[in-house]
């Protein structure tokens, strides 16, 4: 009996598979399976939605779900490490 398998994505702009040590936007909160970086987030902002100039520039690609949660914990990481200088300076 075979048994298929079902590798679950994510969708990231291009930027975050070529650095993903960037900045990571999440639509609405880090559980989200949908990314993208500063760059693209301002793109974002700046035409007021996923226009196509938007979704041009992200060119939002799909991304296993493993190399998606290492993407996430490098970000957190980033971000705890921010937060630790940003108190030792209170």
């Amino acid at each position: 009996m075979n048994k298929e398998t079902t590798i679950e994505t994510a969708i990231v702009c291009h930027h975050l598979l070529k650095n993903p040590y960037l900045h990571i936007n999440f639509p609405h909160n880090i559980d989200d399976d949908q990314a993208w970086c500063d760059d693209c987030e301002q793109v974002f902002q700046d035409e007021h939605g996923w226009t196509e100039e938007a979704l041009n520039f992200a060119d939002l690609k799909a991304c296993c779900n493993h190399c998606f949660r290492e993407m996430k914990e490098s970000h957190i990481e980033k971000c705890l490490r921010q937060l630790m200088d940003l108190s030792g300076r209170c």
